[in-house]
């Protein structure tokens, strides 16, 4: 079986690398290079090349790999992101009858009025993604193009809903072995906060700042590091000194720094809306953090050095346990393997 990951994504490179270890033939491929330095199998490197060289590279690289590879796993991107295929570039592939897969991972696919019917306050979606009949007639495309989507996450699952026939649920996976646990020393007189943010408003990270700005202003003693515009690799470095993490706080459910924070054994703030609750593990360690909370949540952690370090301890427990890559490229190749016998 040999299975092609494309276009990006961190996700995607550790599933594909998690594969090859339990001996699935995986190949991952940006067609772009990622701000954050991500290595995959092979980068194409399309942002070098003229609009013209782009559209001939993507159509003789699918079409090459419409003949080589057994099942194609596309991870989608948002649209208006340079260098995805469309739909009329996936009909190279799909037209072969192979299976073809598509795994959504988050802001590509959130609507706005749905998380208000789900009762968030607090969500915000990128601007330039909030057409939400755009967003419909896009998936509505892909409904036709893949029978199988992928989500991580029960959070992205009402904004996907009816557009495919099948839908699966398996969890985003860390490489346990590149993250170190640094448990926090309850010793430490004063802990180094850190907040890391890909977007600041889908983040929270204004109400992140004005609590931090409160808690300095009452004479709280701490260190914060607001981490942006890094490699990936330096910025872990960072998370690795922390004593506290704080996720997303608007979004309503875990995202990959939260995995990473808690990998490494940190305590983690991050927003879950109360409905999902359920559809984690019930030892999920995460302290729930809202833009009304987050204030409260954090002088409790600056307060109680031995709660950070428990929390740090169950977290790692918790990543090990519902995450290692290993186990979850397990459940990718059981589907691979379903999804071959059915074409």
């Amino acid at each position: 079986m040999k299975v092609l990951h494309f276009p990006n994504s961190l996700p995607m490179i550790i599933q594909s690398n998690a594969l090859k270890q339990i001996g699935v033939d995986s190949t991952s491929v940006q067609f772009k290079t990622h701000s954050f330095r991500f290595k995959p199998d092979i980068c194409l490197n399309m942002e070098k090349m003229s609009g013209s060289n782009v559209k001939n590279l993507m159509r003789d690289f699918l079409e090459k790999a419409a003949n080589e590879y057994d099942l194609f796993h596309f991870h989608d991107m948002p649209t208006g992101v340079p260098y995805t295929p469309t739909e009329k570039d996936l009909a190279v592939v799909k037209q072969t009858g192979k299976p073809l897969l598509i795994q959504h991972h988050g802001s590509e696919v959130r609507r706005l009025s749905i998380a208000r019917n789900l009762g968030n306050p607090y969500v915000k979606v990128k601007p330039q993604w909030s057409n939400e009949k755009m967003l419909v007639n896009r998936l509505t495309q892909w409904g036709k193009i893949f029978d199988h989507a992928i989500i991580a996450d029960h959070e992205l699952f009402p904004y996907i809903e009816g557009f495919y026939n099948n839908i699966h649920v398996i969890r985003q996976p860390i490489d346990i072995s590149n993250f170190s646990p640094i448990f926090p020393d309850p010793d430490t007189p004063i802990p180094l906060i850190v907040h890391a943010p890909s977007h600041r408003e889908i983040k929270g990270t204004a109400f992140v700042l004005d609590a931090i700005k409160r808690l300095e202003a009452e004479g709280y003693k701490f260190n914060f590091k607001l981490v942006e515009n890094m490699n990936h690799t330096t910025a872990k470095e960072v998370y690795q000194k922390a004593d506290i993490l704080i996720d997303q706080i608007c979004i309503g459910g875990i995202g990959v720094l939260s995995l990473e924070g808690m990998a490494l054994g940190k305590p983690v703030l991050c927003y879950i809306r109360d409905d999902l609750y359920e559809k984690y593990p019930r030892e999920i360690p995460i302290l729930n953090a809202n833009p009304d909370t987050i204030y409260e949540k954090l002088k409790g952690l600056i307060l109680n050095p031995a709660s950070r370090r428990e929390l740090g301890i169950k977290g790692r427990e918790y990543t090990e346990k519902h995450h290692d890559s290993i186990k979850i490229a397990e459940q990718f190749k059981s589907l691979y393997e379903k999804h071959l016998k059915e074409t």
